[in-house]
């Protein structure tokens, strides 16, 4: 009886060990250790949503473009001398008669155009000077036409004139008689003799012949109460003067020296 016992005791212990064998083998080869439960973290729920005003997205600033710099425009070039020539006459209140005109022609003598026209050519580029120089300037006539002596004088008056000058060109019958002359009333003031020298002075400068300062009481200078000076530029008998004085660029001369002499004297 133990004898069976035992034996069968074997085969059940076999048996044990087979089913044991074979269910590990159906298995993984390598020992699996039990899995332990990891509770799972809940995630936190997300605060409620708050609307939130939408912001323009400003594109970044871009920098600066730093272009160079602008080059100053060229300044005009200084000159030493002022915008007119010495402004000597600024504020002078001058009259500038022009000798004759329209139907009264003066003399003609050898020259190629009679002294109208010649005196009006000097009146036009003497009155100019004088402007350059900075005088206010009233000429009496601008063209070719006649005004009674009367109206000249008045128009030193009528205008507070500090001079009035009488642009002339004179004859002789001696043709050899040359040379300017300046004219001032026997009773001239005191800036008519100043003036009346200085214009001599400049004619002299100037290498023109002249015969000096003299008395005379025509109507330009004696009618009126404001200095004055009459220039009789040289004599239309004389061939040497007619010849010049029927160029312009001798006119020209004589309205400059004039004027020249005007700013020293007056």
């Amino acid at each position: 009886m133990n004898g069976g016992f035992m034996f069968r005791r074997g085969i059940v212990i076999a048996l044990l060990v087979a089913v044991s064998t074979w269910s590990v083998g159906c298995g993984s080869t390598q020992r699996i250790a039990p899995q332990k439960h990891v509770p799972v973290a809940k995630r936190p729920t997300p605060p409620p949503a708050t609307s939130t005003p939408k912001v323009a997205s400003t594109p970044p600033a871009k920098a600066p473009v730093t272009s160079a710099p602008a080059k100053p425009a060229p300044s005009a070039p200084t000159s030493t001398a002022p915008t007119t020539p010495r402004g000597d006459l600024v504020g002078a209140r001058i009259v500038v008669d022009a000798g004759h005109g329209g139907t009264d022609p003066g003399t003609k003598g050898l020259s190629s155009a009679p002294e109208k026209t010649i005196t009006l050519s000097i009146a036009k580029e003497l009155a100019a000077e004088l402007e350059d120089r900075g005088a206010r300037v009233t000429m009496t006539r601008t063209r070719d036409v006649f005004i009674e002596l009367e109206r000249r004088a008045a128009t030193a008056d009528k205008t507070s004139a500090d001079l009035l000058v009488s642009v002339h060109a004179d004859s002789h019958a001696d043709r050899s008689i040359a040379g300017a002359t300046i004219y001032i009333a026997r009773g001239a003031t005191a800036r008519s003799k100043r003036v009346a020298d200085a214009v001599l002075r400049s004619f002299k400068a100037a290498g023109i012949a002249t015969r000096g300062v003299r008395n005379a009481d025509f109507r330009v200078l004696a009618g009126h109460r404001r200095p004055s000076i009459l220039v009789e530029c040289g004599y239309l008998t004389n061939p040497t003067d007619a010849k010049n004085l029927g160029s312009e660029a001798y006119r020209d001369k004589i309205a400059t020296v004039i004027a020249s002499g005007i700013a020293d004297g007056i």
